[in-house]
């Protein structure tokens, strides 16, 4: 599996995100897939910092930092 930030970049990379605000997008669905998908398994680490909990999707009140950061790259 990808990891998170080779599935963001790669949606920017292969024009089906436009905007780096798509790239955010599609993280954000990425963990509402993850999230359904890893109903009966341990939590990926793509989605959690301790495997327990989803808590790596960014909140909406990260989501300029995060914009600000990929402008940067």
């Amino acid at each position: 599996m990808a990891t998170l930030q080779e599935q963001a970049l790669g949606a920017l990379v292969n024009h089906s995100a436009a905007t780096l605000e798509d790239v955010v997008d599609h993280y954000n669905e990425f963990f509402k897939r993850v999230r359904v998908t890893a109903v009966l398994t341990p939590v990926p680490p793509d989605a959690s910092t301790d495997g327990l909990h989803f808590d790596r999707q960014p909140t909406p009140e990260e989501r300029p930092a995060l914009l600000a950061h990929l402008r940067k790259l």
